[in-house]
């Protein structure tokens, strides 16, 4: 069971980070870190956060497994701060290595769990 006082999103400090969306437990989160960090790191930093210890990392690569007992991670990419509004991000681009992208129906399930006046959206690719 995930604990209560774990929030949801906390507001990036950096205008580019790299994100994780992720199921914990059934709940959406979203995670974020540098723009240098692996997705694989930021996921591993957010199983250890809710005391998941229990997860397959691969040999050959380092990479994270995206879905375990009580997780999975759904999507990956960059988040970029709107250069109109401060209270706007964009998740873009795909994960290389896990080979997914932004997940709307994680966005769809967060959405009412954002700090007030934080818009996330999707932004499609040209």
């Amino acid at each position: 069971m995930t604990d209560k006082n774990i929030p949801r999103f906390v507001i990036p400090e950096r205008a580019v980070s790299k994100f994780v969306q992720l199921y914990i437990d059934g709940e959406a989160y979203l995670r974020h870190d540098s723009y240098y960090t692996d997705h694989s790191l930021i996921l591993e930093e957010t199983l250890k956060e809710f005391g998941i210890r229990n997860y397959v990392v691969f040999v050959e690569d380092g990479r994270v497994d995206i879905k375990g007992e009580r997780y999975e991670a759904v999507g990956m990419g960059f988040l970029v701060k709107s250069f109109e509004n401060d209270m706007k991000y964009n998740l873009s681009d795909i994960s290389y290595h896990h080979g997914i992208g932004p997940n709307q129906k994680h966005l769809d399930d967060l959405t009412p769990y954002l700090p007030e006046g934080i818009k996330l959206t999707i932004r499609e690719k040209r």
